[in-house]
């Protein structure tokens, strides 16, 4: 059968691999796809039973010197080279969002990408929203993926599984479902020591114009992880850097409507004296 690897058609020795498959012949190309849709080069163990490939026949493919490798428990590379950042991602998102085991058998594969409830967060999140203080994730040595508490699922070779009672509604980038920026990010901290790089994190999520800071806040408490002293200098930094920016969309405001120039940064006060607190434009 013939594989798409790299740009090239490449010559497969998989004796019967496709004689399940009605119509087909052991000629048949199993999957002619275009090498640049990740989805056909990162497939389940599930997904390739679907298309008639056996076990017997996966394991063939990977011995040493074959054209397939495992990437994970369940997950397959269908080329020998190294794996893009997009397939890591993929890959990691498969072997998250497989069916329970209980439901592996009475369940018949869903058509889509198969993540399930699955989605990216952490450090692996932020990059792919485009943090430019967030390392690329072809550098991290792990990638975050969300699932809910419920799943038995161990955290694996560059896969690391975080549980949440209830899931938020991912983001969508490419196609791959990302936690919201707020999540990733308390996901994201809550494995970093070094303060500079949490502040920038921190900073770089409202300067950017990912999220408000309130929300950032809000998951960095039920996180638990404003009780530590790095993550609360950089809320601290992350709260000047809101106001900075709100303060900037309030100037846009009203110079490109035309409104009157107000007075600003006013403190307010009774006509008896009593003070009333200050407003930044009046």
């Amino acid at each position: 059968m013939s594989w798409y690897v790299d740009g090239r058609v490449t010559r497969v020795i998989a004796p019967r691999a496709c004689g399940n498959l009605p119509g087909m012949t052991q000629n048949t190309p199993l999957s002619p796809c275009p090498v640049h849709d990740v989805r056909h080069r990162v497939q389940s163990a599930a997904q390739l039973r679907a298309r008639g490939v056996t076990a017997a026949q996966t394991a063939a493919q990977c011995l040493p010197g074959g054209s397939w490798q495992q990437l994970l428990p369940g997950v397959y590379l269908l080329h020998p080279g190294s794996p893009t950042n997009e397939e890591r991602v993929h890959g990691a998102l498969l072997y998250a969002g497989r069916p329970p085991a209980t439901a592996r058998r009475s369940v018949p594969p869903q058509p889509g990408p198969g993540y399930g409830e699955a989605m990216v967060t952490g450090l692996a999140a932020l990059a792919l929203y485009g943090f430019t203080s967030a390392p690329p994730v072809i550098a991290l040595h792990r990638i975050d993926v969300l699932v809910p508490r419920t799943r038995r699922l161990r955290s694996t070779r560059f896969v690391q599984v975080t549980r949440s009672a209830a899931l938020p509604r991912p983001q969508r980038r490419l196609g791959v479902p990302l936690a919201p920026v707020e999540r990733a990010l308390a996901d994201a901290v809550a494995s970093l020591t070094d303060a500079s790089t949490v502040r920038r994190l921190l900073t770089e999520a409202v300067r950017g114009g990912h999220c408000e800071p309130a929300p950032v806040v809000r998951e960095l408490n039920a996180a638990k992880l404003l009780g530590r002293a790095h993550v609360v200098d950089a809320v601290d930094a992350l709260l000047v850097e809101g106001r900075a920016a709100a303060e900037s969309r309030l100037y846009a405001m009203v110079r490109g409507h035309g409104l009157p120039e107000p007075v600003w940064n006013v403190e307010l006060a009774l006509p008896g004296g009593g003070a009333l607190g200050g407003v930044d434009a009046y």
